[in-house]
């Protein structure tokens, strides 16, 4: 397994959101929110942050709260950041393209 690991990748399609490691959807909540308690974000976020082994619907959950989280330039700037730097971390060589849906932003 740590060949298989070893080996560079190459990814060809990759959307934003279903990019975002944990650790990226937790700094842009603290982006968007800053330390406040009070959000809109349900407790079952930090649910599944802290979950290795999510359901399908726990999975488009996670894609709502990543939704939610990129509404900003500043936050599409961090998360752009972060999934590049997940990439060269796993060893992706090329992201072909990379996209996120059409959502309001605000400015």
């Amino acid at each position: 397994m740590d060949f298989i690991n070893a080996l560079p990748k190459i990814e060809l399609h990759a959307h934003l959101n279903g990019s975002l490691c944990n650790s990226t959807l937790l700094k842009l909540r603290k982006l968007k929110y800053g330390d406040s308690e009070a959000t809109d974000i349900e407790p079952a976020f930090y649910q599944i942050l802290e979950s290795d082994n999510l359901s399908l619907a726990d999975c488009f959950l996670k894609f709502k709260y990543a939704h939610n989280l990129t509404d900003s330039w500043d936050a599409l700037k961090l998360a752009t950041e972060c999934m590049i730097e997940d990439f060269a971390r796993e060893k992706t060589l090329i992201v072909l393209m990379a996209r996120r849906l059409q959502r309001k932003i605000s400015m």
